[in-house]
């Protein structure tokens, strides 16, 4: 028989894609994939009768990932927070090892919610921010709009908008900080805002940076408050942005289930060396899927 000692050479019938329809979008997990049920001249292999592949069409150079299933569907679980677009086909195996020919491929994006976005277009803060200094050894320095850097638009939120010189190392004891557009020496302030992520379960924060600090011990920071109060240090940086910059994706996701979390932005400096800019911040937006 055809089917006895590895004789089988026919490979089975080519799977025909069910769903999802071709140019689907979806922001939220799980998304179910289905086709129609492979013949075989024999039997189809077990386990593993089937081949979904998904390709990463945001990465040029990307692989396609490849899952074996003993149905006509697979469940999509989780995702890189930073693909946008797929390709995926589907190919039978029967028991001999033959491989169908691929499906006709289809296309979907999986694409975030925007949760949350901040350009600081006004000229004031928003009541959505909260700003404040934790050490008030060199005096109490906020967080302020500035127009003298903006990534869009023509303001951005400075580290040091709203406080005064503690020593003469920059200009007179007393100056304002706006006055010289120098930080401050002993600063620790903060820029914080709560936002409530709803139902989704992967959460990533983005925004535009541009960093000029006069000492390797000042960074800027960011940090999370779940519901419970409780704090998590998740970025920083503590060398020049050389221009404005865009983070890498923080991952929120952690914190999905919650129900609101707090995310601070923090500028530190040591008690010297403070004659430079500071931290800028623009284009603020948290997405969730």
């Amino acid at each position: 028989s055809e089917c006895r000692n590895d004789s089988d050479l026919i490979p089975p019938s080519a799977p025909e894609l069910l769903t999802p329809a071709d140019g689907s979008a979806f922001h939220a997990l799980p998304i179910t994939f289905s086709w129609t049920v492979s013949s075989d001249n024999c039997r189809l292999s077990a386990p593993g009768a089937y081949q979904i592949s998904l390709l990463n069409m945001s990465d040029p150079y990307a692989n396609p990932i490849t899952v074996a299933t003993d149905s006509a569907f697979y469940q999509m679980n989780s995702s890189s927070f930073l693909v946008r677009n797929y390709r995926w086909w589907v190919r039978a195996r029967d028991a001999s090892g033959n491989y169908s020919a691929p499906s006709l491929p289809r296309q979907f994006t999986f694409y975030p919610e925007e949760i949350s976005r901040e350009t600081f277009d006004s000229a004031i803060l928003t009541s959505n921010w909260t700003s404040g200094d934790e050490d008030s050894a060199g005096g109490d320095d906020h967080w302020g709009k500035a127009d003298k850097q903006s990534h869009s638009g023509m303001y951005s939120a400075w580290c040091a908008a709203d406080g005064t010189q503690s020593n003469d190392e920059c200009g007179a004891v007393g100056a304002s900080n706006l006055s010289i557009h120098k930080y401050d020496n002993e600063m620790k302030a903060f820029l914080e805002m709560v936002f409530y992520p709803g139902g989704h379960s992967l959460l990533t924060l983005s925004f535009w940076y541009w960093l000029e600090i006069a000492d390797p011990d000042d960074c800027l920071k960011v940090r999370a408050k779940d519901q419970a109060g409780a704090w998590s240090d998740l970025w920083q940086i503590c060398r020049q942005s050389n221009g404005w910059a865009m983070n890498d994706y923080v991952d929120l996701s952690s914190f999905s289930g919650q129900a609101k979390i707090a995310i601070q932005f923090l500028f530190e400096s040591d008690g010297s060396g403070h004659c430079a800019e500071g931290a800028y911040l623009d284009d603020i937006v948290v997405e969730g899927w």
